[in-house]
């Protein structure tokens, strides 16, 4: 009865390393030889291991598993020898893993067992102590910690040595501190069931039976280890856990279950937590780095007190990204303050929080309820930073058009109040230096002159809204071929250059109307250059627009900024350089040649 329960409970452990006392690494040796002798398994894996062998891990090629606890054993072992359990075997075993994870309990809802060595397996693997079935499965083993310190195999049962070391090793696995109470109560625990030979039994109070076993001794020398206590101080007259476990040694390398014990079908399971413990490990045994996290494709706007600061569309892992990749699209500083909670930003772009003021930020229009730098991006996140009042709400600007023949400005505003859009009433419409007020639904109306605009809402308590061009009269326009190669092969192609209905020139260094940027491997990509000339009798407002490939939709760069912030007016004649340059950040993993289109538009200057 006691092997069997101890068996299951086991069935998903791991051991990490340290160095220990000389105790007796020289008896370890003929158990290292009588694991080898065996079939491996997911223990004896992990035994080898922290004996400093290299066992073969072929048997865990292919798992079967009908049950949480049938995959934690495995994952333990595969990390205890550097293995990735993602892609080493015929599937992703952490994410079957985590497919057992109900958002509250990992597994069974009668066991508690599966969560502990749950939280081990997954630890083992370096997933985040933020990781939602991480954070979750601590926090219910916190829970159901009894209130004589120690946890228990089953949801509501008494206690145990096993589980309670198995569960101290988790947390700390987990980044519970070895001070907190949790740990102090649980250790409480196992040193109140240690027996007067210094051992200690499955069950302090089982009416079983209470004496001392080789299994756990080993669980406790291994917990003891994990908070950093020499097991050789924790005794009873004189003795201790490594005195009692080298009583159950035998002369051919296994360590009977108790005193009297022979030889059994779970004997190279208990050599195994022996070999463990006495190799100075603890659970688990070993940690591979985590998966480097995958980019998502986002959009951003920085927004400050007085106007956009920056916007556009890039790749980040977290929204603390968004003000990386402002900063270096928009030339815009920024500034972090080490907090408690995490990095803080404190100023963006020389705005600096001040009373109750300060830099938020919004994804998909919602506020989070982590710090940027922990908030996962997903694919088409809209993240949006701005300067104000954590209760500030964000507006929306709709036009009915993004160009008109005629000399009419409409469209809608809208603010977000958490849940639903609602019409924005009251609001001013700025169209570079022409305003409109926005009525009870929302809608505005704005007689404009021929020209180029920039259209956005504001409101007293509200975050500015996105902006939006809108052109009144022809509008020319003048293409660029654009061309990069990201190391691998591809075939560029050509855009015909549309009829210029106002008269300006592009004109670039090797007089063609393409850009070839080069090969991303020959070192930084070089600085193109184009010179635009206004031909027309009149002054003349210069915008850009970037399309074809996202490497050149995202990282595009006019004078030092983002193609999007592009605006210039020229006098009759008048000339100007601009600079373009392809800002790939660090770490840029595409590949191919890739093709796009820079394309300049020409309005009359207002």
């Amino acid at each position: 009865m006691f092997k069997k329960i101890i068996g299951v409970l086991a069935g998903g452990v791991v051991v990490a390393v340290l160095a220990i006392p000389s105790l007796s690494r020289g008896d370890i040796n003929k158990s290292v030889a009588y694991l080898e002798s065996k079939s491996l398994s997911a223990w004896s894996v992990m035994a080898l291991v922290s004996a400093g062998k290299n066992p073969s891990t072929d048997s865990l090629k292919s798992i079967s598993a009908t049950q949480a606890i049938d995959l934690e054993a495995p994952i333990l072992a595969l990390t205890a020898a550097g293995k990735d359990p993602r892609s080493f075997s015929t599937e992703n075993l952490v994410t079957k893993l985590k497919n057992y994870y109900d958002g509250t309990q990992l597994g069974s809802a009668s066991i508690l067992n599966d969560d502990i060595f749950g939280l081990l397996a997954l630890k083992s693997s370096g997933e985040s102590d933020s990781d939602t079935t991480v954070s979750g499965t601590k926090a219910l083993i916190l829970s159901k910690q009894n209130s004589d310190g120690g946890w228990s195999y089953a949801i509501g049962g008494a206690s145990d040595t096993n589980t309670t070391a198995a569960g101290i090793m988790a947390l700390i696995s987990a980044g519970q501190n070895k001070e907190s109470a949790p740990i102090t109560n649980g250790l409480n625990y196992l040193k109140s069931a240690q027996n007067i030979d210094g051992g200690f039994p499955y069950d302090p109070k089982s009416a079983w039976g209470t004496d001392s076993d080789a299994s756990s001794d080993a669980w406790v020398i291994m917990a003891l280890r994990s908070v950093g206590i020499d097991p050789a101080t924790i005794t009873k007259d004189g003795k201790s856990a490594l005195t009692h476990l080298a009583t159950l040694s035998t002369e051919e390398g296994y360590y009977r279950y108790q005193a009297g014990s022979s030889e059994d079908s779970f004997s190279p399971t208990t050599t195994s937590y022996a070999v463990i413990a006495l190799s100075g490990k603890y659970l688990p045994v070993g940690t591979i780095a985590p998966p480097p996290a995958s980019k998502a494709g986002f959009s951003y706007r920085i927004e400050g007190a007085s106007g956009q600061l920056c916007a556009g569309e890039a790749d980040g892992l977290t929204a603390l990204d968004a003000v990386v990749i402002a900063s270096e699209a928009c030339n815009i500083t920024y500034h972090m303050t080490q907090m408690s909670f995490g990095d803080y930003v404190d100023a963006i772009g020389g705005e600096t929080a001040f009373g109750t003021n300060g830099w938020m930020y919004l994804v998909d229009n919602q506020k989070p309820s982590v710090g940027a730098g922990d908030y996962k991006l997903s694919a088409n996140d809209e993240v949006l930073w701005y300067y104000g009042d954590y209760a500030w709400q964000p507006l929306r600007l709709s036009l009915n058009s993004t160009s008109t023949t005629g000399s009419t400005l409409t469209g809608k505003l809208e603010y977000f109040d958490g849940t639903n859009w609602k019409y924005s009433e009251g609001a001013t419409i700025k169209a570079n230096d022409k305003t409109a007020t926005t009525g009870i639904d929302g809608t505005f109306s704005l007689t404009l002159s021929n020209g180029a605009y920039k259209v956005f809402g504001e409101k007293n308590g509200f975050i500015h809204s996105n902006r939006s061009n809108f052109n009144v009269g022809t509008a020319s326009q003048s293409s660029l071929d654009l061309t990069v190669d990201l190391g691998s092969g591809g075939n560029s192609s050509s855009n015909p250059d549309p009829t210029q209905e106002i008269s300006f020139s592009v004109q670039t260094e090797n007089s063609l109307k393409k850009f070839n940027f080069g090969k991303k491997s020959n070192g930084a990509l070089p600085v193109q250059k184009a010179t635009l000339t206004n031909l027309s009798a009149s002054p003349t407002h210069f915008e850009s627009s970037v399309s074809g490939d996202e490497v050149f939709r995202n990282y595009l760069n006019l004078d030092g900024k983002t193609w999007r912030m592009f605006g210039v007016n020229l006098a009759p004649g008048g000339a100007k350089q601009t600079e373009i340059s392809l800002k790939l950040p660090s770490g840029h993993t595409g590949t191919g040649v890739r093709n796009g289109s820079l394309i300049f538009w020409a309005t009359p200057a207002l």
